[in-house]
């Protein structure tokens, strides 16, 4: 009998020093999906993370992230209160992998289903209104000047090529085809910059990757430009007054002169420590996901010399990010984390 109880008694210790722990780290527990978890201790730049399945994409608008989330679709989320972020709607579609918003309407590429147009107008009751087509294997979206960028992929004899998409969206709830660029390398993101569409691709077959860069100036019939090839695996590409900036996963982040379309040149290489995956570019600095390295940010105000100020540890695996108002928000794996860039301290870096 005393044995008994002072195994209740031990038991009851045991449970009040977990509660106590979590209370001192502010362990918060939601209802539903929504399991948080806030930090309040100043050294840490996490503000809180959110339990979802397979992060891929996030834009951040109008105090709510929009998120890509793998075979769970489309995740939308009020990030009104940055320590309490709350899911408040799920869209399911077998695999979404990109998304581009356009007023009140969230265009998704879908992996397994194509393009997708969910009207977003009634936050709380978005809901899917069109699907324009059904390809295989749907990859990138993006959107630019009334018009939208679309990728898809095809397979022929075990090589996987893509088609380079461009429709008009001047009627937001109704695409219209224009013209198609087709048998181009697998394309993992595109971004365009005045007249020219800007491709991170790669080529497995061919073990071949880097960017390609098309001529959209007549936009009913795009043209191959050059091709620009790196020695990693380019994950996404942004462009800012002539330079490319290509995410090359393991080879680091590749600055590329495209002020002569038809012959990029190489600038400059910076190495990270882990995996680049995604980009965001502000004035001066580039953020990147760096896999289970964390966060970089670097300083490319010097062109040929970029520079990591920043080593933004995370919790895992970043594969995302977009920066928005003094924070960042990032998709890592199964993971979207709030972190303040108020609290970010100078760190070293490999490089």
């Amino acid at each position: 009998m005393y044995l008994k109880i002072l195994r209740s008694k031990i038991i009851i210790i045991f449970l009040l020093i977990i509660l106590t722990a979590c209370s001192k780290n502010n362990l918060v527990i939601t209802s539903g999906n929504n399991l948080t978890f806030p930090y309040d201790d100043e050294s840490m730049k996490i503000i809180s993370s959110i339990q979802l399945e397979n992060c891929n994409r996030i834009i951040v608008k109008d105090g709510h992230a929009f998120i890509a989330d793998g075979y769970y679709g489309l995740v939308i989320i009020n990030i009104s209160n940055k320590k309490q972020p709350e899911i408040i709607k799920t869209i399911l579609t077998p695999w979404a992998t990109d998304i581009c918003i356009v007023d009140d309407y969230l265009y998704v590429s879908d992996y397994n289903r194509g393009l997708l147009i969910i009207d977003i107008s009634d936050i709380n009751n978005a809901k899917i209104i069109k699907e324009i087509s059904k390809p295989n294997q749907s990859f990138s979206i993006y959107y630019y000047n009334n018009l939208l960028f679309f990728t898809n992929q095809t397979t022929y004899s075990e090589k996987k090529y893509s088609n380079f998409i461009i429709y008009d969206i001047t009627q937001r709830d109704n695409p219209k085809e224009i013209s198609r660029y087709k048998d181009i390398p697998w394309i993992n993101d595109i971004t365009v910059y005045e007249d020219f569409a800007y491709l991170a691709f790669a080529d497995s077959v061919n073990e071949e990757t880097g960017m390609i860069i098309i001529d959209i100036s007549d936009i009913k019939n795009p043209e191959f430009v050059s091709s620009f090839k790196t020695e990693g695996f380019a994950n996404n590409v942004k462009v800012k007054n002539d330079y490319a900036f290509i995410a090359d996963d393991e080879a680091g982040l590749k600055i590329v002169d495209v002020h002569l379309k038809k012959e990029p040149v190489f600038l400059a290489n910076c190495k990270t420590a882990g995996r680049v995956t995604d980009l965001f570019l502000i004035d001066d600095f580039i953020y990147t996901a760096d896999g289970y390295s964390g966060i970089k940010k670097i300083n490319i105000q010097d062109i040929k010399n970029p520079e990591i100020i920043e080593n933004i540890k995370t919790n895992g695996f970043v594969k995302s990010l977009y920066v928005s108002d003094n924070y960042i928000y990032a998709a890592e794996d199964k993971y979207f984390t709030i972190l303040s860039m108020e609290k970010y301290e100078i760190t070293p870096c490999d490089t």
